[in-house]
């Protein structure tokens, strides 16, 4: 099975040279002690998104919008009524077009297919104009802890980490 990791330092090429090595050799021991990963398929949404099927507290599976863009994971109102979540407060959000109060939710464990993490606190969104089927939104909180790798020409996602643990 082919596996990738992209890595791009932006900055000028004799700038920092130190943290070129420095980075290679992080890239090197984590090869060499194992690079334990979660993985699972990726879809397309009715919409066009890049969605995964994801267990929230352990019941079925729903899928989520997988979202590197976005710094906060998020669920929509049906999904948060129907599964129960817990209210964990409100959050102001601004933006370019005015400023929105949103209902936070509690989550105590969310899986992606082998790779668990919790708990996490979720915006809860409006529900979706489209209609798509979409549970939520998957951000940087959960996933920025490991490496991502997109495999699109084989729908897969794998979660990654260096520490030779399960993911």
């Amino acid at each position: 099975m082919r596996r990738s990791i992209f890595l791009s330092v932006a900055s000028n090429r004799n700038e920092y040279p130190m943290r070129r090595l420095t980075i290679l050799a992080g890239l090197v021991s984590v090869t060499a002690a194992g690079i334990a990963f979660a993985e699972a398929p990726l879809s397309f949404s009715a919409s066009g998104h890049v969605v995964a099927p994801v267990r929230v507290d352990g019941g079925d599976q729903h899928l989520f919008v997988v979202d590197t863009g976005a710094d906060e994971s998020a669920v929509y109102s049906r999904f948060a009524r129907e599964a129960g979540l817990e209210l964990a407060g409100q959050e102001k959000i601004v933006g370019q077009t005015g400023a929105a109060s949103l209902p936070l939710r509690r989550i105590a464990r969310l899986e992606l297919d082998g790779r668990t993490v919790g708990p996490v606190t979720a915006s809860e969104l409006p529900d979706r104009p489209d209609g798509a089927v979409i549970a939520g939104i998957i951000g940087i909180d959960v996933l920025g802890s490991c490496f991502v790798d997109f495999d699109l020409p084989s729908a897969r996602i794998a979660l990654l980490t260096g520490t030779g643990r399960k993911a």
